[in-house]
């Protein structure tokens, strides 16, 4: 279902696009709520870890793990991972406008 904000844009004032952010009909925070509260949680779990669990030599520890494998996502660079993306992105859309109905057919 599409949503419909062309009336709220039209008398629109500076902190309207901020009111459209946060509005839950037709927003992008549905889709990505889930994931969001996800990450959060495991990112606060491993920072209280990180600073109330760990001794100094596990701290210095976690640290070099965390450097091996933030040196080890140089090899396969962004650009390749968000191709795929784009690819499935471009076939999905070129899937749907070949079964739109048209009316000369």
């Amino acid at each position: 279902m599409t949503i419909n904000y062309n009336l709220a844009v039209s008398t629109s004032k500076p902190w309207t696009l901020f009111k459209l952010l946060l509005k839950w009909r037709g927003s992008i925070w549905k889709a990505v709520i889930l994931e969001l509260v996800v990450w959060l949680m495991f990112y606060g779990i491993l920072s209280i870890i990180y600073r109330t669990a760990l001794t100094h030599d596990q701290q210095k520890t976690f640290e070099r793990v965390v450097q091996y494998c933030n040196a080890r996502l140089n090899y396969i660079p962004l650009n390749f991972m968000l191709g795929f993306f784009v690819t499935a992105v471009v076939n999905r859309w070129t899937y749907l406008y070949q079964i739109i109905g048209f009316i000369d057919k």
